[in-house]
């Protein structure tokens, strides 16, 4: 009975653990149609975002040189978890008090002090594929569900808080002159929520770190694959363990060629590429010809199309090859958004209730089949790769696809400004 809770009190410690990896930056996205009509920057403002989330992958290429000098055996990641989750939680304060905060500079005024936190914010956050999936190598392979688990809340939670939060920034037009709705609590009150969710990630840690629960609950892996049974332990906690062992030895025996590792390993790039770096910069110009409560919908239900991914990785794996043709649908989806954005500020159905549903319903899809596909790759990674470093190499895929595309989608928003917006209560389109 021990060892049944000291196993499950573990598994949920490392959900709520992973909950600090993208958790505040996705809070930072989720509250982009409140945050959006009521900074310089409009628009354009994801796009900033995202090349601000891209230069804070300074950290994880310390942490890939830092791991390169001092090898990777010795190499630990414990103190940058540490690191990372307070400053986590010290930026997400920061922004829920000064995101409204304004600097003129460069002739016009900035959120130089929301962005600036934003950076900050990012660093855990681009961090965190490489040294939490680096982290998971210490326990067996069956918690990296919880991992993944983990990452599927990162989504969901901020769309509860924002749902309890509600509709704000709706704009009312008395002649040319806006008006903005407001929500039921501020964004502060929003932010200082998140940083309470990170707390609880590090007292999560913690636990993991500094108690016994997961030697107790047989969490942790072990090198020679097999298990040291207490021998105060009953009978049947002795057949599972054997069991399991049993499972991961034959799992470990069914090896991943080099040749599909590298595959999966360019899926996973092309999808963070254009998942992760592009369209995020798109958000805006994608939903914003269709309303405002259109925005917001689609910023509450999409992220949950990830925990959905992931209750069906639990039921249904799929081979390689529909890894890649789920792939080749996401991308045409993606191009089918691309395309709305490059088409704003009147895209087809603009201003339509139909059309806010279509494009609402491609963005769910998207994030449904990147979320199931990041969380099988990884699952066959873990118990196919014969290699310790296949997670972190993994993670590493996420940061390169991300950077690659919210670079350029930079350049094409904020400085050849190829993509235009609305001011409220202007008409745009005639139909």
């Amino acid at each position: 009975m021990v060892v049944l809770w000291s196993s499950r009190l573990t598994y949920a410690s490392i959900i709520i653990l992973n909950l600090s990896t993208w958790i505040a930056l996705q809070g930072v996205w989720m509250e982009f149609p409140l945050i959006i009509p009521l900074v310089p920057e409009g628009w354009s403002l994801p796009a900033l975002m995202s090349l601000v989330s891209c230069l804070a992958n300074i950290s994880p290429l310390m942490i890939i040189i830092m791991r390169r000098i001092q090898g990777s055996q010795r190499f630990s990641e414990i103190p940058y978890i540490y690191a990372l989750t307070i400053t986590g939680i010290l930026s997400c304060i920061i922004i829920g008090l000064f995101w409204n905060k304004t600097i003129f500079i460069f002739n016009q005024k900035r959120s130089v002090i929301l962005i600036i936190a934003t950076f900050f914010l990012s660093i855990p956050d681009c961090s965190s594929s490489l040294i939490y999936f680096d982290f998971m190598k210490r326990f067996r392979p069956k918690y990296l569900n919880a991992m993944f688990i983990g990452e599927s809340l990162i989504c969901f939670i901020p769309s509860l808080i924002a749902i309890a939060q509600g509709i704000g920034s709706e704009v009312a037009c008395h002649g040319q002159e806006p008006s903005f709705s407001q929500p039921r609590f501020s964004v502060k009150i929003y932010f200082f929520i998140l940083a309470g969710v990170i707390t609880c990630s590090l007292i999560s840690f913690i636990l993991l770190r500094w108690t016994s629960i997961a030697e107790i609950g047989n969490a942790l892996e072990k090198r020679n694959e097999t298990t040291i049974i207490d021998q105060e332990q009953d009978q049947d906690s002795k057949q599972a363990c054997l069991e399991e062992t049993m499972t991961t030895v034959i799992q470990r025996d069914n090896k991943l060629s080099r040749r599909t590792f590298y595959l999966l390993l360019i899926i996973s790039v092309i999808n963070s590429f254009i998942v992760y770096g592009c369209l995020p910069s798109l958000i805006t110009y994608s939903l914003l010809p269709y309303g405002q409560r259109v925005f917001y919908y689609c910023s509450l239900l999409a992220p949950m199309a990830y925990p959905l991914a992931c209750c069906v990785h639990a039921a249904i794996k799929l081979k390689l090859i529909s890894l890649i043709i789920s792939s080749v649908i996401n991308i045409l989806c993606s191009l089918f958004v691309i395309y709305i954005a490059f088409n704003s500020p009147c895209p087809i159905l603009h201003d339509t209730v139909k059309g806010g549903i279509l494009v609402t319903f491609i963005w769910c899809i998207i994030i449904f089949i990147v979320g199931y596909v990041r969380i099988r790759i990884g699952n066959i990674i873990k118990t196919s790769w014969p290699k310790q470093n296949g997670l972190y190499i993994y993670g590493l895929t996420t940061q390169i696809g991300y950077c690659l595309g919210s670079i350029p989608l930079f350049f094409i928003i904020n400085v050849f400004k190829l993509l235009k917006d609305r001011e409220p209560c202007v008409k745009y389109c005639h139909t």
